[in-house]
């Protein structure tokens, strides 16, 4: 065993296997793991309501079609180098979409607060009021759910 292995040596286990099987037994070393670099905050995760959202697939599969064209294509860099890249732009893209989605979520609920605010102070008739009230706050509802 080579020094490096040694140094990170945890236990060891031989276990016999059945005889008509094979004549060989299973060695199962466990040794730590060493890690030259700090491990990271944790796994992240894109939100998955995005894919269900029209606009985050167009832009998404564009992005994809430029970095592969781009950047992909031609590149003479190494396949793992290239899906960290990959696993970067990807998570760049998700983080960016999230955050201009989050915004533009925002803006809707506020605008659709001040129409049900308007519909509500002013003095409307009430056959106005219950054909346009639920609308809005049926929209109020779809946008929180979004």
């Amino acid at each position: 065993m080579s020094l490096n292995l040694a140094i990170n040596y945890v236990d060891a286990d031989v276990e016999f296997l059945n005889p008509h099987w094979t004549d060989h037994a299973l060695l199962t070393l466990v040794f730590k793991p060493d890690l030259p670099t700090p491990s990271g905050p944790g796994l992240w995760r894109a939100n998955p309501v995005y894919v269900t959202h029209r606009d985050f697939r167009h832009k998404f599969a564009q992005m994809l079609t430029k970095l592969y064209n781009q950047e992909i294509h031609l590149s003479c860099s190494s396949p793992q180098i290239l899906w960290d890249m990959v696993k970067l732009r990807v998570k760049q893209f998700i983080r960016g979409y999230g955050r201009k989605h989050v915004d533009w979520r925002k803006q809707q609920l506020a605008a659709l607060q001040r129409k049900r605010q308007r519909l509500l102070q002013n003095s409307l008739p009430a056959s106005f009021l219950t054909t346009h009230l639920p609308r809005v706050e049926q929209q109020i509802q779809r946008t929180w759910g979004d």
